[in-house]
């Protein structure tokens, strides 16, 4: 078994983490899991915005348009569908 690791470092990228507004009392807790791993791994604070959307439809079309925007290294998306 070939196993390939190396070291996570978010030091000088940006991201944004997209979640749903639908089951928000769920999906407020991923956004936060979320925020503390990237956090954790090295993301300055001011390198990281939430976008809000109403519901799981929304993330795909939101996704594309932060993409596009070339603001971002990474996006990060959540939402819960029960």
């Amino acid at each position: 078994m070939t196993e390939i690791s190396g070291r996570t470092s978010g030091q000088g990228r940006r991201f944004a983490i997209l979640a749903s507004r639908f089951n928000e009392q769920i999906t407020r807790k991923l956004v936060d899991g979320a925020f503390d791993a990237l956090i954790k791994n090295g993301v300055a604070f001011e390198n990281v915005d939430l976008v809000w959307v109403p519901g799981a439809w929304e993330i795909p079309t939101a996704a594309r348009w932060l993409m596009d925007s070339d603001r971002y290294n990474a996006i990060v998306a959540v939402g819960a569908v029960i």
